[in-house]
């Protein structure tokens, strides 16, 4: 299970400044980021998303530091990491 901290982070920040820079709304763009990052494809090349509640920590650090990625490399946009 991910940290609160976690999730404020994601939906405060990531989401949240993704949504603004793109003009997609947050759950929208959250939709689109899990299905593209942390899908798996389950049959007929149909994929699935996790939801971020079914993530470990550890899990769901990686899907932070993807979205990440995108967010400089695809948006240009300068992310501060999030630090405890």
């Amino acid at each position: 299970m991910i940290a609160k901290n976690q999730e404020k982070y994601y939906w405060g920040e990531l989401i949240k400044r993704s949504s603004n820079h793109t003009g997609i709304p947050p759950k929208k763009l959250h939709e689109a980021l899990m299905n593209r990052f942390a899908g798996e494809e389950v049959d007929c090349g149909l994929w699935v998303s996790k939801e971020i509640d079914d993530m470990k920590m550890r899990e769901f650090n990686g899907y932070l530091a993807v979205v990440i990625r995108w967010m400089r490399e695809e948006l240009g946009l300068e992310v501060e990491l999030m630090y405890d």
